[in-house]
């Protein structure tokens, strides 16, 4: 359902391939300069050596600016069609000067292999949007990430971080980023929710509970704001950690205003805490409060980003 999504928010563009070429000698390595270039979401390099019938093997190794390796590729290549080539690829890759190693595997009784290699790039390119420059770079990239993710979009021009979510965008944004299973009970849960693209969000969600306070009523309210301890329940619930939250009911929380968290959610909230989807910005949890977008964004690249 992601191509219809798309709101113009975001570019995804091809860069030109980069070439290399080598001869790998037996029992030895070569190495390439390779340059990625700022702002890459995905770099792959390929290499490929012949004829068809060749019996020599190569290995492809990729080591990154600080002369890390990221990635390696060494499959058995057999005589024929769908041998002699390697690839490896690297997400959000650092840019800078890249080496990529080309070894000869088949040892001294082997011949020298010449082959060919490329590397490709794919960046992004965002829409202007006015009013991320005040955010700090680390807000800026969660906006970005969300935006490219097709999980939120912006409002014309401008992304609008500190407006708070309702309860229906709360819903649509866990099952469009945390993977949340898609769900469609055969007549409406709720009486308040009757089209189909709304219902398929809410029920969604509630057919995990998500939403504590929808769990046993026929009115989900999707139109009203999403506080801040029903959004890090839904977090939590989406996350796979209910269990983890639930056997902590008794957890203390660094917070002046603990006392207005209901003791059997305190451990939704240390756990979203722990975990980093949720973060305090100051002494108050302030649970009524609704959640914004900003948080939004955060909370489901931390999502995202769980193993």
């Amino acid at each position: 359902f992601r191509a219809t999504l798309e709101r113009g928010q975001v570019r995804f563009v091809n860069d030109p391939a980069q070439t290399f070429s080598g001869i790998a000698q037996p029992g030895s390595n070569t190495l390439t300069n390779l340059t990625v270039p700022s702002g890459a979401l995905l770099a792959s390099v390929r290499i490929a050596w012949g004829p068809t019938l060749s019996l020599n093997d190569l290995g492809l190794s990729l080591f990154d600016p600080n002369n890390v390796k990221r990635a390696e590729s060494n499959e058995l290549n057999l005589p024929g069609l769908t041998g002699k080539r390697e690839s490896v690829v690297i997400q959000q890759p650092a840019s800078g000067t890249w080496r990529a190693e080309v070894r000869h595997t088949l040892g001294l009784t082997s011949t020298a292999q010449s082959y060919l290699g490329t590397l490709e790039t794919t960046h992004v390119e965002y829409a202007p949007l006015s009013d991320l420059q005040g955010l700090s770079l680390t807000a800026r990239e969660e906006v970005y990430q969300t935006l490219r993710s097709y999980v939120l979009t912006p409002f014309g021009t401008r992304f609008r971080p500190g407006f708070t979510v309702s309860r229906y965008e709360l819903a649509s944004a866990l099952v469009q980023g945390a993977q949340v299973p898609q769900y469609l009970a055969g007549q409406p849960r709720f009486t308040d929710v009757r089209d189909l693209p709304t219902r398929l969000m809410i029920e969604s969600v509630q057919a995990g509970s998500l939403f504590y306070d929808a769990a046993t009523t026929n009115r989900f309210r999707p139109d009203e704001r999403a506080d801040r301890l029903t959004a890090v329940i839904a977090l939590v619930r989406a996350a796979g950690l209910r269990q983890e939250a639930e056997a902590r009911t008794s957890a203390t929380l660094p917070f002046s205003d603990a006392h207005l968290v209901p003791m059997q959610y305190r451990g939704y909230v240390a756990v979203a805490l722990e975990r980093g989807l949720f973060v305090a910005d100051g002494s108050t949890f302030r649970p009524t409060t609704g959640l914004t977008r900003l948080e939004l964004a955060h909370a489901l690249v931390v999502l995202m980003n769980l193993p």
